[in-house]
This record gives C-alpha cells, sequence and structure tokens, in this order.
C-alpha cells in the first residue's frame, strides 16, 4: 500500500474513484444525485486545478499501482474570533474502492490526513456524511469522530 499526494499521472485512477463514489451516492440519494457521464462530472480541468491547489489536495493510496483510495481535502481558514481554533482541515471526499474495502485503506488515509494536520498545526478535522450511509457513519465513529452538527435540508415544490 502506497499513500502519496496525486499528480497528474494519477488523473484516470482519482477520475474512476470519483465516478465510483457519485454512482453510490446516486444509489443512496437519488433526489440528489444525477446519473451522468464520467468525463462530464469530473473533467481534467477540474483535476488538474486541485491537483496544483495550495488549499485544496488529492491523496491517493494505491495498491498493486492502482488507485484504491481516494482523500480529497481543504484547507480551511476563518478570522472569526469567536472560534477557539482558527484553521481546520475539512475532508471533502473519502472514496475506498469498493473492490479494496476492508484492507485498512480507509483507517491508513485517515491516519495520514491526521498526521499532515499535526505538521500544519492544525487540531480539527471536520466531514460531512449522508445520513443513510451507515458503513461510512461506523467507520468514521470507529475512528473517534463525533457528530457536532446537523445539517437540515428541504425540498421545496418547483
Amino acid at each position: 500500500m502506497k499513500i502519496k499526494f496525486a499528480d497528474i499521472n494519477d488523473i484516470n485512477g482519482i477520475r474512476d474513484l470519483l465516478l465510483e463514489q457519485h454512482t453510490y451516492h446516486q444509489k443512496l440519494q437519488d433526489q440528489v444525485f444525477d446519473k451522468t457521464d464520467k468525463f462530464v462530472l469530473i473533467t481534467d480541468k477540474w483535476l488538474l486545478e486541485i491537483i496544483e491547489s495550495t488549499s485544496t489536495h488529492f491523496v491517493i493510496c494505491e495498491m498493486k499501482q492502482a488507485a484504491v483510495g481516494l482523500l480529497m481535502f481543504s484547507e480551511k481558514k476563518t478570522d472569526n474570533d469567536s472560534y477557539h481554533t482558527k484553521n481546520w482541515l475539512y475532508i471533502e471526499e473519502m472514496i475506498v474502492a469498493d473492490s479494496a474495502r476492508r484492507k485498512g485503506i480507509g483507517k491508513a488515509l485517515m491516519i495520514f490526513i491526521e498526521d499532515y494536520a499535526r505538521k500544519k498545526g492544525v487540531s480539527i478535522i471536520k466531514l460531512d456524511v449522508w445520513n443513510n450511509n451507515q458503513d461510512a457513519i461506523n467507520f468514521y465513529l470507529n475512528n473517534d469522530y463525533r457528530e457536532k452538527k446537523i445539517e437540515l435540508w428541504k425540498q421545496l415544490d418547483e
């Protein structure tokens, strides 16, 4: 298992993992996600912008030279004096290929981001998860993440 920050050579693996996740999310939340072509959904331009970004990052996990895990996270900052913590990391996406689950990849990605946070002097990592994605919820809870906020939605008639 190899974990690293993604580079331009990882674009196809990233795209495949993001599409796998989108397909899974579409099944979980079909009222939110449309079915779509991976090249429309995930453009080279968008992928390159993130790879070259200094505040949003892709971290990829490879096994046998294939991308099997992906973490997309952003470095966030607030100037709001009411917050104790001014800097945090926000996990935008956490993906482990269905074929590679239960092999320690998710845990390894979480250790990677936690080590990165400590090196940057960041003490908070935030994320969100769909309320009907119980496997992901259990994974995060088992890795010491705790619920702090609930996001509510209301679908209005069009």
